[in-house]
Order: C-alpha cells, then sequence, then structure tokens
C-alpha cells in the first residue's frame, strides 16, 4: 500500500500545548480498513463543523469520540460520535519553531 502523505498547517488553539497555532502536520490519509485507536491525532470531516483537528479519546463499534487537548477546545459531547469515513487522515509528526517531533499519544 502506497504511503499517501498529508500535510496540514494548526489553525487555533484547541490542541494546545500538544500543538500551537501554525504548527504543520504531517501523516497519512487512512484507508477505510484502518483503524485509528485512542490517543491517535486526526482530521476528521465533520458534518456541520468542517475539517477539525482532534485526539481520539475513545472508540466503540459505533465510532470515536474526540476532543482537543487544550480545556478551552469543544467537548467531545458537543461535536459528537464520529464514524470511521469521517476520518480523514492520521498524523505522526509535526513541525514547529522548536523542531520536528513524532506527536505524542496523549496530550
Amino acid at each position: 500500500m502506497p504511503f499517501d502523505l498529508v500535510v496540514r498547517r494548526v489553525n487555533g488553539l484547541s490542541m494546545a500545548n500538544t500543538l500551537l497555532h501554525g504548527d504543520i502536520l504531517i501523516g497519512q490519509r487512512l484507508p477505510d480498513d484502518r483503524a485509528v485507536s485512542a490517543g491517535d491525532v486526526v482530521e476528521i470531516k465533520h458534518r456541520s463543523l468542517g475539517r477539525l483537528v482532534k485526539r481520539v479519546i475513545e472508540s466503540s463499534d459505533d465510532g470515536y469520540w474526540v476532543s482537543g487537548d487544550s480545556a478551552t477546545s469543544l467537548e467531545a459531547e458537543r461535536i459528537g460520535l464520529i464514524t470511521r469515513d469521517q476520518v480523514l487522515a492520521k498524523f505522526l509528526l509535526k513541525l514547529s519553531p522548536r523542531g520536528m517531533c513524532r506527536i505524542p499519544k496523549q496530550g
């Protein structure tokens, strides 16, 4: 399977202090059969909020609960359950003024 690279710039502070406004994220687009797990940082396509970068906080057979790492982020209950087809990418690395590093599993 080819590695389908995804690059995004962080916009906002909902993932602070893990990710800061302006950080560059590097990850991969996920095929439909690839699961994500709690702790992963993903890009989702929300039906009303658009594209968001959030952390998976819980998974179930029905989908995923996601939230930002910052206390000011939308709560998982307000975002709602995310289905697998709404998960667009999983991020692995961040590039910031402090250098490049792996994104930690937990905020």
